[in-house]
């Protein structure tokens, strides 16, 4: 959604998201636990930080 520029609507889908995944706090702990060797993680967490997620560094 965020890729799709619907702001309210992605920014609450993420939320609900991040409150079923809380160990998810960095752009690693995407690759490594969702995407594994995947060149679609980056295309994804550029969509999830569209939609207002601010990853720790």
């Amino acid at each position: 959604m965020g890729h799709l520029n619907k702001g309210d609507e992605a920014k609450k889908a993420l939320n609900e998201y991040l409150e079923l995944r809380p160990n998810l706090k960095t752009k690693d702990d995407y690759k490594k636990i969702f995407v594994p060797n995947s060149s679609l993680a980056d295309i994804l967490i550029e969509g999830l930080c569209m939609a207002d997620w601010k990853p720790e560094d």
